[in-house]
């Protein structure tokens, strides 16, 4: 095989960073991250000696393109549209496990003890070894093993392990549904980068409680993969607009179904009477400013920016959606305080899949 001159690369380099910052727009925080991620397309080249255009085509997608015919407009869903609702119960969700409402329950009482969440949390045995490897990992950082329920508990706190608790019910309730409009495993990289980066980035902040934006990072986009899971036809008429229009995915939703991937997944945590927080992440993850009370949707809003901008996506769509620069001013960080965030990121996320997924 012929190997790329360096123009070719750097064309090559230049051509992919175009794609993924189309939308972004511009900002110091944009251009800084553009700068690493052509650095990191750099790094690959070298590896691979090639590089691939960083998209994920879902298949019947991939048919469409290949046919050469444009995404037209006058294709666009006319007429009544479904509504959240109609679309949330076409999705046919699955149900909440008993585990859930006894942990919610738990919650609810002001008298809840260290035994009790153990004795809910020790019935499920795989949120029990999930919740142990996750805590054990390096995403916490403790020097001593944590081998018991009681004893993670005791280290975080009831609050935070039931925290953990839905984060890896959410996680587990769409991971054996079919979906041929997602590449998964990219699905759940992305979900869990956005996890790990918010989480480090409100360490940064001196925030406390950080389980919460790790699980508001990890269940951001659950409302895309309940639409692409339980119909695919509407997701797929959403990915042709955004290619067909060269328009972000989100604005590709809007125009289309009338509605967004956020505001289903809101719903639906709405629905299963999710903690307010993590409504509000979902909600307002691409629109942070629009959230008063919750400062979930900031640090997740950054860090799907960060994450995506690495080339951790989660859809055929790789661009980075325009980026709410109050939320970055909030933080008020400088860009080069992101190094040691992007360094644990590519460190420590393929372990951390691991950890989520296989356990």
């Amino acid at each position: 095989m012929a190997t790329a001159s360096n123009e070719e690369v750097e064309s090559r380099i230049e051509g992919i960073l175009d794609r993924r910052f189309r939308f972004a727009g511009k900002s110091s925080l944009c251009s800084w991250l553009r700068g690493e991620a052509r650095i990191r397309l750099h790094t690959v080249a070298a590896q691979r000696g090639v590089l691939v255009l960083d998209r994920f085509v879902p298949e019947p997608l991939a048919n469409a393109q290949r046919s050469g015919r444009p995404y037209p407009a006058e294709s666009v869903r006319s007429g009544s549209r479904d509504t959240v609702e109609e679309v949330i119960q076409q999705a046919k969700l699955p149900s909440l496990p008993q585990v859930f409402h006894e942990l919610q329950g738990l919650m609810d009482r002001d008298d809840v003890t260290v035994q009790d969440l153990g004795q809910v949390i020790s019935l499920d045995p795989h949120m029990t070894t999930s919740i142990l490897k996750l805590v054990n990992s390096a995403l916490f950082g403790f020097r001593s093993s944590i081998d018991t329920v009681s004893r993670a508990i005791a280290v975080l706190g009831l609050r935070q392990i039931s925290t953990l608790a839905l984060g890896t019910l959410m996680l587990g309730l769409f991971r054996e549904r079919p979906n041929t409009y997602l590449a998964m495993d990219k699905f759940w990289e992305h979900s869990i980068a956005v996890g790990m980066t918010a989480q480090e980035l409100a360490r940064l902040n001196g925030r406390e409680g950080l389980e919460r934006y790790f699980v508001a990072g990890l269940v951001h986009d659950v409302g895309w993969l309940a639409l692409t899971s339980s119909n695919g036809e509407l997701a797929f008429e959403v990915m042709r607009a955004a290619e067909g229009w060269k328009c972000p995915l989100i604005e590709a939703e809007g125009k289309t179904l009338g509605m967004t991937h956020a505001e289903i997944g809101a719903k639906m945590f709405e629905g299963w009477s999710l903690p307010a927080n993590l409504v509000a992440a979902v909600r307002y993850h691409h629109d942070p400013s629009m959230s008063a009370e919750y400062d979930e949707p900031i640090y997740v809003h950054l860090a799907d920016t960060i994450v995506k901008a690495m080339g951790y996506a989660a859809t055929d769509d790789c661009r980075v959606s325009p980026v709410d620069i109050s939320a970055w001013d909030a933080l008020e960080l400088k860009p080069e305080a992101l190094d040691k965030v992007i360094d644990k990121l590519d460190k420590e996320l393929a372990t951390l899949c691991k950890v989520l997924l296989l356990g």
